[in-house]
C-alpha cells in the first residue's frame, strides 16, 4: 500500500515537473522572444525616421522674408515650399495651406526651412489692432535676466513639483518691466536708474512683467496657465530654430477643476483683505 502511494505522489511529482519545464520552455522560447521581438519593433520604429507620421508644412525656400510683406499669388510661390516633418515634432499652429498666407503678412521676420505657425499671420486690416492682442505676462524667470526686447521665447507653466509645460511656444518680447530697477542719487544730485541683477537681491513673490502680442487662444491659455503655476521663459538662442510643441491645454478636467479652486480659494483671501 505505501509502495502504490508513493509510486502516485512521484507520478504527481514528475507531472509538476513536466508541467514546470513546458511552462519555463513556453517562457523562454515562445513568450519572451515574442516579447523582445514586440518591444524591438517598438523601438526601431520610435528611431526610424521613416516610419514617423508627417505633415506636410509650409517653410520659407528663401533666406529671410521681411516682416510686413504682404503675401499674395505671385510671391507664395517664390517665398514658400511644403516639406514633410514629423507630426511629433509640430506645435499644431504650422500653415499647412498656402491659401491661408494670402492676402495677410508676419509681424516677425521669416527664415529659412522655419516652420510657419498660424500665430504669426495676420489680415492685413489687423495691422492697426495690434495693441489690442498686447498682453501682460507675468514670468518668475528669464534665463538669468539675459532676455531682452525682441527676443523670441517660449513661456512655460511650472506646477512647483518639478513638471513643467510649454504654454506659449516661440513668441516675440515686445517689452519687459523688471521689478529690480532701482533709483539711486548721485554725489552731484543726478538720479540713476538701473537692473540690480545681483542674485542677492533676488525675491521669489516678485515677476517681470513681459508684453506679449498674443492671439485670443493664446491668451486663454496664458489666463489659465497663471492660474496653476508660476510662469518662466526659455530663450531661443537663433530665430531659424524651430518652435516648440505647445503642451499645456485647458481640455484636462482635473487642471480645470485645479484653476477653479485656485480662483475660489484667491476670493477668498480677497473677500478676507477686503474685510
Amino acid at each position: 500500500m505505501r509502495i502504490k502511494n508513493m509510486k502516485s505522489v512521484l507520478i504527481v511529482l514528475i507531472a509538476i515537473l513536466i508541467t514546470m519545464a513546458a511552462s519555463i520552455s513556453i517562457f523562454q522560447n515562445v513568450i519572451i522572444p515574442n516579447k523582445i521581438s514586440s518591444r524591438e519593433a517598438e523601438l526601431r520604429s520610435e528611431f526610424d525616421v521613416t516610419s514617423w507620421e508627417t505633415v506636410s508644412v509650409v517653410i520659407p525656400k528663401v533666406d529671410r522674408i521681411p516682416a510686413f510683406t504682404v503675401f499674395n499669388d505671385t510671391n507664395t510661390q517664390e517665398y514658400f515650399v511644403f516639406e514633410a516633418r514629423p507630426k511629433k515634432f509640430l506645435t499644431g499652429y504650422e500653415v499647412t495651406n498656402l491659401d491661408d498666407l494670402k492676402g495677410k503678412f508676419s509681424r516677425q521676420d521669416l527664415y529659412l526651412n522655419q516652420a510657419v505657425l498660424n500665430n504669426w499671420i495676420y489680415d492685413e486690416f489687423d495691422q492697426m489692432e495690434s495693441s489690442d492682442r498686447e498682453v501682460e505676462a507675468r514670468v518668475k524667470f528669464l534665463v538669468g535676466d539675459t532676455v531682452s526686447v525682441g527676443n523670441l521665447i517660449d513661456v512655460s507653466v511650472n506646477y512647483g513639483n518639478g513638471l513643467t509645460e510649454v504654454v506659449l511656444s516661440k513668441v516675440k518680447v515686445k517689452d519687459i518691466k523688471s521689478p529690480y530697477i532701482e533709483t539711486v542719487r548721485n554725489e552731484d544730485g543726478t538720479l540713476t536708474t538701473y537692473n540690480n541683477t545681483n542674485p542677492a537681491n533676488r525675491d521669489d513673490t516678485k515677476n517681470f512683467i513681459v508684453i506679449l502680442e498674443l492671439n485670443e487662444q493664446e491668451r486663454s491659455l496664458l489666463k489659465f496657465a497663471e492660474q496653476v503655476g508660476y510662469l518662466d521663459a526659455q530663450k531661443y538662442i537663433d530665430e531659424t530654430q524651430d518652435a516648440s510643441p505647445v503642451t499645456f491645454t485647458i481640455d484636462d478636467l482635473e487642471l480645470i477643476e485645479g484653476v477653479n479652486a485656485n480662483l475660489e480659494k484667491q476670493e477668498q483671501t480677497d473677500i478676507s483683505d477686503n474685510n
